[in-house]
């Protein structure tokens, strides 16, 4: 097949790397693949020698005609049967494509984040319109997007993210010490840690304030402290929080996880987070809201545990089960990187996009 992937997307994010897996993964497999991005983005990097072609536009926004004319020429001069866009400003400029422009092949939006509520049904409609089929990466998405866009359930397909395997073997060997010294831990402290751009990490910070029977190290990674919406005053006492700022490499944001007793993910507007499945990949027992695509990868009480968002009592007393339980956070962990390796697969992931691909093009 030859298929075409559109990501205005450039920040280092987990639905980057999800893109950059499924574009390498489907290169791999034989099919001629090329991704549309920005000039200078993330995929420059990410997918250098993986047999992706990487095609340049300036995607400035949903009325950037000059990129949708642009992508309508790349499809009819290459012999694009399948275009596959990742992003906001990518769906508009490929429906543009495609219903002022003719643009001849099938057309794939993935959704990997929950809707916004601001003309959420208007937008869910012009997505209807514009497109042969929706891909929602998680059960829990795809009920938000029947629910607040109204689109039909027979227009979406649910193909979860995966995480490759190889991804995590070097970090397995790696030795934390030096980073373990540079954030000043002993290795006897109870760390918390969350791998992830803002999103509702001050869920976290709060429950902490109903913890008094132990101290923590918080270690928020991905983050500036001023992006915190709570000052410093309404930060829990007892505990120490260490935000390690908004660019830490990828190889280094893995190494975290190492020190992890438990790792935290408060966001209420996942599809299907990429840092959950690293934690599990790596053994860190999980917490997570039960909201967007959570629940398709934590089962509360046997691969994680899950809590009402903003209901801090519930996350308060999850961290300290595992704080008093370690013994229950290590059952966790191995019941979470099991079921990782048996569902979320990129081979798993490969295959679902494969069958579906091929199917929307006979």
């Amino acid at each position: 097949m030859r298929i075409l992937l559109v990501s205005y997307q450039s920040v280092l994010a987990g639905s980057t790397f999800s893109t950059a897996y499924l574009a390498a993964g489907l290169a791999t497999r034989g099919h001629r693949v090329w991704l549309a991005c920005r000039r200078g983005s993330m995929y420059q990097k990410l997918l250098r020698d993986s047999g992706v072609e990487l095609v340049e536009l300036p995607l400035k926004g949903r009325l950037d005609l000059r990129s949708a004319i642009r992508i309508a020429g790349l499809v009819r001069q290459e012999g694009i049967g399948i275009v596959n866009s990742q992003a906001s400003i990518d769906r508009y400029l490929t429906i543009w494509a495609r219903r002022l422009l003719g643009m001849p092949a099938r057309l794939v939006h993935t959704r990997r984040q929950s809707p916004k509520p601001s003309l959420a049904r208007l937008q869910g409609a012009f997505y209807h319109w514009g497109t042969d089929r929706l891909v929602a990466v998680s059960r829990g998405l795809k009920d938000e997007l029947v629910r607040r866009m109204g689109i039909p359930p027979g227009h979406i397909e649910v193909i979860h993210n995966g995480t490759p395997e190889e991804k995590y073997e070097a970090v397995r060997e790696a030795d934390p010490s030096a980073l373990r010294r540079r954030l000043g831990l002993t290795g006897e402290e109870f760390v918390i840690g969350c791998v992830s751009r803002h999103k509702m990490q001050e869920q976290l910070l709060l429950s902490l304030r109903e913890i008094d029977t132990f101290q923590t190290k918080v270690l928020l990674v991905g983050i500036r402290e001023e992006e915190l919406r709570l000052n410093r005053s309404e930060w829990p006492s007892g505990h120490d929080v260490i935000c390690t700022g908004g660019r830490v490499p990828p190889d280094e944001a893995l190494l975290y996880y190492r020190l992890f007793d438990v790792h935290v993910l408060p966001s209420v507007t996942e599809g299907l987070s990429q840092s959950l499945l690293e934690a599990m990949s790596l053994g860190v027992p999980v917490i997570a809201t039960d909201a967007g695509g959570n629940p398709d990868l934590v089962e509360n009480g046997r691969t994680g545990y899950l809590f009402p968002p903003n209901d801090l009592s519930v996350l308060a007393d999850r961290i300290t089960l595992l704080h008093d339980q370690p013994s229950k956070g290590r059952e966790l962990a191995e019941a979470a990187r099991a079921m990782v390796l048996e569902e979320f697969t990129m081979e798993r992931v490969l295959d679902r996009y494969e069958e579906f691909f091929q199917a929307l093009s006979t």
